[in-house]
């Protein structure tokens, strides 16, 4: 691990700038502000809100919160990241709903692809609050929000500081994530140097992050 962080330091230079400042403004709690965005859709076996409204009984309303649960990842599979938002304030500041890692991992996922990278860190600063450990597709959200929002110098910080201090166990999707910001920054060359590193170690690249790279040198090819 020693020798990866020595040559990933050759090409992913340092910033005063980068992740620490990034993680000291936004590491506290976010004061998110609250929308209402239920519907009146049906919802396991109440099809109207009247229904929902008659819930007095536990065993219903327990049933009725398991059905709404389960719907929050088809949420965000439509892409609807606002609505999987909201969602998230509602139940975890609004009613207080305990939320786990999966949830918060989730709504970092929502507000980076949302091009909020800011309140995606904030999401951070509640897994450490909470006692939870951010994992790979935690720091992989945050990467691709800051690499989406062209803030390389940051996104680079982050980076380094995976490999250095061990944050996580990198991934193929991890390292094709900076590949990928590194080309539409137009610096080819280090996104080849990243490719290299990556052959000569255990996370091999795959399909996907040699046609990032053949895309972006054809592209340069062509202009």
């Amino acid at each position: 691990m020693k020798m990866k962080a020595i040559l990933l330091r050759q090409f992913i230079k340092p910033s005063p700038n980068c992740y620490g400042s990034i993680f000291s403004r936004h590491s506290s709690l976010f004061p998110f502000s609250v929308f209402r965005c239920f519907c009146a859709k049906t919802v396991s076996k109440c099809n109207s809100l009247d229904k929902i409204q008659n819930i007095n009984v536990l065993h219903d309303a327990l049933c009725l919160y398991d059905s709404m649960s389960r719907m929050r990842p088809r949420v965000v599979n439509l892409k609807e990241y606002s609505a999987a938002i909201n969602l998230f304030n509602d139940i975890s500041c609004n009613l207080g709903v305990s939320v786990d890692d999966c949830t918060m991992n989730i709504a970092i996922k929502c507000y980076c692809l949302s091009n909020r990278v800011d309140y995606g860190f904030s999401i951070l600063g509640w897994f450490f609050k909470l006692g939870f450990v951010p994992d790979v597709l935690t720091y992989d959200s945050l990467l691709k929000g800051l690499f989406g929002e062209k803030k390389i110098s940051e996104a680079q910080g982050l980076f380094r500081k995976m490999v250095e201090e061990e944050l996580c166990e990198l991934s193929v999707v991890t390292y094709g994530t900076v590949i990928d910001g590194l080309c539409n920054d137009d610096n080819t060359q280090m996104a080849i140097e990243m490719l290299r590193v990556m052959e000569n170690w255990s996370c091999k690249p795959d399909t996907d992050v040699y046609n990032i790279v053949i895309k972006d040198l054809c592209y340069d090819e062509m202009s």
